[in-house]
């Protein structure tokens, strides 16, 4: 049970700095201009969550499928 409750409070620590940080930071100081950089960084987001729930069904049966624990398991303990 201490795996979930040590993620639960480590997530949002990335959360924040995806959502908040990172994000303006791309926003002003990577982007062309602030509307651009709003559109781009929608765009990237959407992207990666497309590509997190297209490949993690195929990731996670491939892993199903070979029979072995994984090797961090004892990590999330």
């Amino acid at each position: 049970m201490t795996g979930p409750i040590r993620d639960w409070a480590n997530s949002a620590f990335p959360t924040v700095i995806t959502t908040f940080v990172f994000a303006a930071y791309f926003i002003k100081a990577v982007a062309p201009d602030v509307v651009s950089g709003t559109e781009l960084w929608g765009y990237a987001m959407g992207a990666s969550g497309l590509a997190v729930a297209l490949l993690s069904p195929v990731a996670g049966a491939v892993v199903d499928r070979s029979g072995r624990p994984s090797p961090w398991r004892p990590c999330s303990l």
